[in-house]
């Protein structure tokens, strides 16, 4: 039996996943790397599994909203808003 904070975990990229997939947006992952990051592959923008999952999880996985994040944290969004399509 699953313990109920794998399945929270689990829900949340699969759900970031589709919303995703229901904007249009070209997302591959989540990719497990050689050192055992989680990641999730936008355009040529890489976001770590819980960055898209906090997202998510505050409304904010939407175009607009990941422009800003990658600003914030210092990140160009200019391939971002390609592959976004905005």
């Amino acid at each position: 039996m699953r313990t109920l904070e794998k399945l929270w975990k689990r829900s949340s990229i699969e759900d970031a996943m589709q919303a995703l997939r229901k904007m249009g947006v070209e997302a591959r992952g989540p990719i497990t790397t050689p050192h055992g990051h989680r990641i999730v592959l936008i355009g040529k923008q890489i976001l770590l599994e819980a960055e898209i999952i906090n997202l998510h999880q505050n409304d904010e996985l939407n175009p607009e909203a990941i422009r800003k994040y990658l600003a914030l944290v210092g990140r160009d969004a200019m391939d971002v808003s390609v592959t976004l399509d905005l």
